[in-house]
This record gives structure tokens, C-alpha cells and sequence, in this order.
């Protein structure tokens, strides 16, 4: 066979080998994905995976995305592929589970009540047409149970895979988790705890009416010598007077179950406040032991006081003068530099009012993870108690407070294997009181029902956690509070909170993750999807601000310019005699005052063209780069092997 015969013998096998491939992959490899992307977007951790596999009955994802309108919006048009993408993987990877419907609710269509019907949030995209852009996803699963996503927020695509898999473990979930409640928190009757209920006067907090929405809770005594076993969370809320008892409780929950949200405070104003007669002594909620056997430590007795992020209150200072607003730097506004965008739980929160807040920060040698969740500004330092007293002064606090330069940990997440903080075993039972007057008993047989026989035998011992526990511990316990984040309203006899802060979010978010499977709670954010040209963004800012500047200068001169014509104008207007005296000098000046506007306004639309244009080039560029590199990259390689075999072939040749 001559050279040129087999040429195309070899042509056309490439070819029917390409189409070969392309066949078998397009029917045997279905669901066979490679992900090359940095942040590896496209492949299931492993707590999704085994959440796919824990699925009991079958359940139906219905994503809602107005494809045809994604075209003018291109970071949803991009978000909404990678979506799609992601719950077409969950339901490759569910063996048949997981059904997946995609829907395109077009304007003023069936599939747009759906939408609505499903609880999907339409935005608008223009003002004129009333066309509404959609993008959420509805799961349901056995016995008509629902759970949405009515909006895919870019500010959350960095938790997609949290928020699905949450979805789907949701709905495999048979009943409302139980949450245990303990510590001296009035959550149950409101600031003025029992003493207002048996008034009648009992408004539970809103944190606590929210927990209610979404969970099951049970309230525990301050007393109390074990935890629920079906409690998937505790909630430790301002433990001031917990007995021996119930601490060795709280310790056992943690190292059998690991999941804790605990509320400590070094000073709990509001019981300061709220004690009868204003008493100047703040009660404390430290836990000391506990926390140490959790590898964390609280400065104890002293507060962080924040000089830039102090709320503002009223302050009187009692002579007659007119009430002035100051910061007041034992209460805290924890914005968006204070928040940990990392971390599910605070994520999307806006901000965190707190009171007093205590000082957090890890035990070394422990081996446990600790990661800040709220921390301060650098403007901040640490304060005695005492400062604050029954009624604080703010101005006081303020002139006092030297900042230090050091960011303070408020509130953080502890993770990995504690060991208790009783390694004697429970604690003993106290000693029974003696009423004034009678005799001790010396050796009388103790009567049936006090029997230690007959006491409920408590479970075994643990002395350190069965799994890695995971606790949520923050310094303050006034935060719960309905004053310090929302307005309570009564609306035709229901409560409606007005919130001002997202501190309600701030509990059920920890609560609603903590209650979560420990797959679930392992998923960490993941990258994004849009990636935009930020060099060229970065240009575009840097030729901006030249435009802006050269602008400025033009605009000026053109300012001027036309100062000088209207003062010529005006000057023609006054006088009949000065006109006809210097019309000809005037209507020269008015003449070359209007070419030189003419040319400024020129100059201003070269400047913008031209700023456009290099953007525009640099932008094409980058493209050509990025995207024709890997395959001229690839080419390049081909050919070097294909002369380096040309080569050794004639080698060979000439060898024979």
C-alpha cells in the first residue's frame, strides 16, 4: 500500500475511532463525570454521599429556573447550570431515590403558579412587563412532606451542597427533633419569670416561640440529674445556680451525644436589672470546668468593652439636661466585620446585639478545634464587672476603656473528642438539711421511699466522648433577649416579632445545625461558580478613575468656558450702546468659546471611547488566552511527539 493510501486509511480510523468513543460514551458512560475545577464544584463529599445512601423512602427535587430570562442576568445564568449539574450528580449518586424535575416558569404560565403554589420567591426583572425571575427548588417526600428553597441567594452558592443535602435529610426525617432545654434563661415566662406566670403575666421569649416552629422542646429544671437520651441538642442558657447534679448531667449529654449550644456570660445584666431593690451584684454563668474539659477558656469576672462597636443609647445624667446619645461600649452591634462568613451558622447573619459579652479563647495541648464564629474590633478591651453594676454608665465605661489592639473571640465552635470534667464519676447526692430542732438520726433505718436501691439508677460513666463533639459556645446570655433584637408586637392576640438584629436567626441557625447529621454538619462551604475577569475589573476601576480624573478636568474647563459666555451674554442683554459698540469683539469671543465647548465635549467622548475600547481589547485578549491556551498547548505537544517519532522512524531506516 502506497503512503498516501494509508494516510487516509489512518484518517478515517481516527475518525471512526472518535465517533466510537463519543457513542460509548454518550450511552455506557452516563453519569461519568471528571471535575477539573478548582474547588472541586461538581463532586459530592462524603457526608452527601452517605445521606443519599441513609434515604428511607424515595423523594422528588422540582428545581424552578426561568431559563429564558437567566440570559440577561449572566452569574444566575451561570449559578443555575452549576444547580442543575449539582442535583442531576445527586440523582446519578442516590440509586434511584432522588427524581429530579427542572421547570421554567414562564411569565403568566401554568408552571408560574406552581411556582408561586410551591413557595418559590419570584424577583422582578424589570419594572415595565411585571416579568418575574425564579429560581428556587421544592423537595417533597413520603407522606406529603415539603421543605424549599424558595430563593438560590449568590451570597449562599458557597453552601449549595449544605443546603441540599440538609434539604434532602430533612425530608428523610420522621418527626421533629427534641431539643433540651437547661440553665436560669427565662426562655419559658419572659423577663419576668415565674413570678410573672403565676400572675398571668408569662410572654416566653421569641428565640424560644422560633425553636418551636421547627423543633420539639423540652425544658429542663435547674435540678436536674440526666438528659433526655432523645434529645438531639442541648441548649445550656445562662447556667448561674445549676447543681452539682445537673452540670454532671450537661457533661454526660456532651460526651454521648456531642451537641451543645451553650450560652456562658460573665455578666448577666438583665437578673441584675430585674432583682428586686436594683441590687448592684451582676450574677455570673461561667461554668468554669466544663469549659476547660471543652478546651476554651472565659476571662472570668470581666467583660469586652468595644469602642467602635458600641450601640448607641440615651443617657440622662439625672440634672434636668436634655438626653444625649453616646455608644455604649459594654453593648455590642456585631456587623459584618464581627461575623464569620465561613462557618453555615453566620453566614448570612447581619448583625449580632449583644450585652456585656465575656472574652473566649482555647486551652492549649487539648487537640480540639477551635474556629471564632463573632469576635471584636481591634478598638476593644477587657473590663472589671464591677463597671456595670444595676445601672451601667456608658460614658463612664467609655473614658475608662483603653483599647488594646486585640481582636477578642466572642463566640466559637468547638470540635473534636472532650473528656468530662468529672473524673470521679457523679458528683455526690448533697446532704439532707436538718430542720431546726430535730435530732440527727444515729443509725435508724432509713424509711422505703428513700432507699438508695430504689432511686433510678443513672447510666454508666463516660470519661470521654463516644464521637468528636460539636459545641457552639458564646459569652453572652443577654443576647437572647427580646429587647436586644426585636420589637414584640400584638397582632389580633399572636405575638409578632418586629426583629432589628438577627439574633433569633442566630440560634435556630446553630440549633436547626447542630441538630443535623454529623455528615451534615462536616460539609463545609465550597467555591463559586461565576467567576468574572477580575483583572479586567481591576483595570477597569484603575481607567475609571483616570477617566474620572481627566473627566473632572474637562468638565471644569468647560465650567468655565461657559461662565465667561452666559457674563458676555448678559453683558449684551444690559446695554442697547455696548452692543452695537463691541458686538464684533463679543460675537469673536461668544464664536471661539463655543468651538472650544465643542472641542472639551470631543475630548470628553475620546476619553470614554477609549477607555471602553481598551477594556473591550483586554477582555478579548484574556479570552483568547484562557480559553485557546490549553488547546494550543495540547497541539503543541502533539506535534513535538509526532516529529519526535518522525525522527526516530527515520533513524530506524537509515539503520536497515
Amino acid at each position: 500500500m502506497t503512503q498516501k493510501p494509508l494516510g487516509f486509511a489512518a484518517l478515517a480510523a481516527a475518525a471512526g475511532l472518535f465517533l466510537a468513543v463519543n457513542i460509548a460514551a454518550a450511552w455506557g458512560l452516563h453519569g461519568w463525570r471528571v471535575d477539573f475545577t478548582a474547588d472541586r464544584l461538581h463532586t459530592l463529599s462524603q457526608g452527601t454521599r452517605n445521606t443519599l445512601a441513609a434515604l428511607k423512602e424515595p423523594v422528588t427535587l422540582k428545581l424552578f429556573f426561568s431559563a429564558k430570562l437567566s440570559d440577561q442576568i449572566p452569574q444566575f445564568k451561570a449559578y443555575g447550570a452549576r444547580v442543575r449539574e449539582m442535583v442531576l450528580t445527586y440523582a446519578a449518586r442516590s440509586g434511584g431515590k432522588v427524581k429530579f424535575e427542572i421547570i421554567d416558569p414562564t411569565p403568566f404560565s401554568e408552571a408560574e403558579d406552581s411556582a408561586v403554589q410551591a413557595g418559590i420567591q419570584g424577583v422582578p426583572i424589570d419594572d415595565s412587563s411585571g416579568r418575574q425571575f425564579y429560581f428556587g427548588l421544592q423537595g417533597s417526600g413520603a407522606g406529603d412532606k415539603r421543605e424549599v428553597i424558595s430563593f438560590f441567594t449568590q451570597e449562599r452558592e458557597r453552601f449549595l451542597e449544605y443546603d441540599l443535602t440538609r434539604l434532602i435529610h430533612n425530608l428523610n426525617q420522621t418527626k421533629k427533633p427534641l431539643i433540651a432545654v437547661i440553665g436560669d434563661a427565662p426562655l419559658e415566662f419572659g423577663p419576668g419569670g415565674i413570678m410573672a406566670a403565676m400572675r398571668g403575666a408569662a410572654r416566653p421569649y421569641m428565640v424560644l416561640q422560633l425553636l418551636r416552629q421547627t423543633f420539639d422542646v423540652k425544658a429542663l429544671g435547674g435540678d436536674a440529674a440526666e438528659i433526655d437520651d432523645e434529645a438531639a441538642v442541648l441548649i445550656v442558657a445562662r447556667p448561674t445556680s445549676l447543681t452539682p447534679k445537673a452540670l454532671y448531667a450537661v457533661d454526660q449529654f456532651v460526651l454521648n451525644k456531642g451537641r451543645a449550644l451553650v450560652f456562658v456570660d460573665p455578666a448577666v445584666e438583665s437578673a441584675a436589672q430585674g432583682a428586686p431593690g436594683g441590687g448592684q451584684a451582676v450574677p455570673r454563668a461561667e461554668m468554669p470546668d466544663l469549659l476547660a474539659a471543652w478546651g476554651v477558656e472565659m476571662e472570668p469576672a470581666r467583660f469586652v468593652a468595644d469602642r467602635r462597636l458600641g450601640l448607641p443609647v440615651e443617657t440622662d445624667d439625672g440634672g434636668g439636661a436634655r438626653a444625649r446619645i453616646v455608644p455604649h461600649p459594654a453593648w455590642l452591634g456585631l456587623g459584618d466585620a464581627a461575623i464569620n462568613r465561613d462557618d453555615v451558622v453566620t453566614a448570612e447573619l447581619a448583625v449580632v446585639n449583644v450585652g456585656s459579652i465575656g472574652s473566649l479563647k482555647a486551652r492549649e495541648g487539648t487537640g480540639l478545634t477551635f474556629a471564632p464564629l463573632l469576635v471584636s474590633s481591634e478598638q476593644a478591651a477587657l473590663m472589671e464587672v464591677e463597671k456595670l453594676g444595676a445601672r451601667p454608665d456608658p460614658e463612664g465605661i467609655l473614658r475608662a476603656l483603653k483599647p488594646t489592639g486585640q481582636r477578642y473571640v466572642l463566640a466559637a465552635r468547638i470540635t473534636g473528642r472532650v473528656k468530662t470534667a468529672f473524673p470521679n464519676g457523679a458528683p455526690p447526692d448533697p446532704a439532707p438539711e436538718t430542720k431546726e430542732g430535730e435530732k440527727k438520726d444515729d443509725g435508724a433505718v432509713p424509711s422505703p421511699e428513700k432507699k438508695p436501691e430504689d432511686a433510678k439508677p443513672l447510666r454508666p460513666h463516660r470519661a470521654e466522648s463516644a464521637a468528636p463533639a460539636n459545641l457552639i459556645v458564646v459569652a453572652d446570655s443577654d443576647l437572647l433577649e427580646d429587647r436586644f433584637w426585636s420589637r414584640v408586637r400584638d397582632f389580633v392576640g399572636q405575638q409578632v416579632a418586629v426583629p432589628f438584629a438577627s439574633n433569633g436567626d442566630f440560634v435556630v441557625n446553630a440549633v436547626d445545625n447542630l441538630a443535623g447529621s454529623d455528615d451534615l454538619i462536616r460539609l463545609r462551604s465550597r467555591g463559586i461558580s461565576y467567576r468574572p475577569f477580575t483583572v479586567v475589573d481591576d483595570l477597569r476601576r484603575d481607567a475609571a478613575d483616570r477617566f474620572l480624573a481627566r473627566r473632572d478636568e474637562l468638565q471644569k474647563a468647560l465650567e468655565d468656558i461657559e461662565k465667561r459666555l452666559n457674563e458676555l451674554q448678559d453683558r449684551k442683554k444690559q446695554s442697547a450702546a455696548a452692543a452695537a459698540t463691541l458686538s464684533a469683539e463679543e460675537e469673536s469671543a461668544i464664536e471661539k468659546f463655543r468651538d472650544e465647548m465643542v472641542r472639551i465635549r470631543r475630548q470628553l467622548r475620546e476619553v470614554q471611547h477609549g477607555l471602553e475600547r481598551d477594556i473591550e481589547n483586554l477582555a478579548a485578549w484574556l479570552k483568547v488566552i484562557n480559553i485557546g491556551l490549553v488547546p494550543i498547548g495540547v497541539l503543541a505537544v502533539a506535534a513535538l511527539i509526532a516529529l519526535a517519532r518522525k525522527h526516530r522512524r527515520r533513524i530506524r531506516v537509515m539503520r536497515d
